[in-house]
């Protein structure tokens, strides 16, 4: 989503019950033993983009305070959902 709202770049959210599947496509170097996949959620990171640009912006004048705060915790809230190392060729269990 645009700064302004006025263009929505991609909605990443899946709706209950959806799933998605990726495929890894980049060659593996032959000494892999395992590849490791993370997920990783920032839930605020709209919100971080739009208090940075906030603070940034020469015509606001009040409530630095609060937009600061705002940020620190947009900053903080990610958090890893999923995690987890599949062994990969002749490792393969």
């Amino acid at each position: 989503m645009s700064l302004d709202l006025t263009v929505e770049r991609g909605d990443t959210r899946l709706m209950p019950n959806e799933t998605r599947r990726y495929a890894y496509q980049r060659p593996l170097d032959f000494r892999a033993a395992a590849i490791a996949f993370r997920i990783t959620v920032h839930p605020d990171d709209f919100y971080a983009k739009f208090y940075r640009a906030t603070m940034r912006d020469k015509e606001f004048k009040t409530g630095h305070a609060a937009i600061r705060a705002a940020l620190r915790h947009a900053e903080t809230s990610t958090y890893v959902l999923f995690e987890r190392e599949a062994p990969v060729g002749s490792h393969r269990a």
